[in-house]
């Protein structure tokens, strides 16, 4: 069986589509020359650098993941004429590694699906963000059928990973950002495909993916030669619905009369 430290080297050559999508995400966040900027859920620093160079010297991107493996690909891949990345281990919901009022940017791409409580995530966000600071994010919404079907096929492994998933609706996600006040530029839910030109690229993709949860010897041996015919010749995968949200935190604060819903929910979020 694969060590994590495989996974995350592999991750690193399989996410490609992860990884376009991400650079158009930068593109809409639009970091500048000066800013700081967090990466939540770096993986192995590809699309770190890409922000680390539009920040410029005079900029500094934070990179923070709770993969170990995934970070260590990331520290040796640094180029050596960036020197303004720090990578963290850490989680969304615990960012106290960030000190408060000091991110221009939070920049999350397809990693905040993994975070299980997203309103402490929220809440962290807002406290690190400067006022008029803004987030862009995108993310795993809902899986396809066939990803989950596929998922569940791997006996055991399935049933542990399809929780850990913790898809939002767009507008859950609108909600959520509300309650903190942010003002929410776009909030946009989009079909992911990718093309696998055998059936071993696709498990290749989800067992890096899932941080070597998902497991493809699990699967039966009718199950896999089914799936192989599937994908003889190659095949265009519908994996999930994921929403891309921008949003910007306010430059001043809030004033509002407390209503008694919005007690609830911020008793919830604590």
């Amino acid at each position: 069986m694969e060590q994590p430290a495989d996974f995350a080297r592999l991750y690193s050559q399989v996410s490609l589509n992860q990884r376009g999508r991400g650079l158009s995400l930068i593109e809409e966040a639009d970091p500048r020359p000066g800013e700081v900027v967090l990466d939540l859920g770096c993986g192995t620093g590809d699309l770190t650098t890409h922000l680390a160079r539009r920040v410029g010297p005079s900029g500094h991107v934070f990179a923070v993941d709770p993969d170990v493996e995934r970070l260590e690909v990331a520290r040796k891949s640094i180029p050596k004429e960036l020197g303004n990345i720090s990578y963290l281990e850490g989680r969304g919901e615990d960012l106290s590694m960030i000190a408060g009022g000091t991110i221009d940017l939070v920049y999350s791409n397809y990693a905040i699906h993994w975070v299980q409580n997203k309103r402490s995530m929220m809440r962290e966000l807002a406290r690190c963000l400067r006022p008029g600071g803004r987030c862009a994010f995108e993310l795993v919404s809902t899986m396809s059928p066939f990803l989950v079907e596929v998922t569940k096929m791997s006996a055991g492994c399935g049933e542990v990973l399809l929780p850990k998933i913790k898809g939002l609706s767009e507008r859950q996600w609108r909600d959520l950002l509300l309650q903190r006040d942010f003002m929410v530029r776009k909030a946009e839910l989009l079909e992911v495909w990718e093309h696998f030109a055998d059936l071993e690229a696709f498990f290749d993709w989800w067992e890096a993916t899932t941080h070597g949860m998902f497991q493809r010897e699990a699967i039966s041996a009718v199950d896999r030669a089914g799936l192989a015919a599937d994908f003889k010749g190659g095949r265009d995968v519908f994996l999930t619905y994921a929403t891309r949200m921008v949003a910007r935190k306010p430059r001043q604060v809030v004033l509002r009369p407390a209503r008694p819903a919005m007690l609830a929910d911020h008793a919830a979020a604590a």
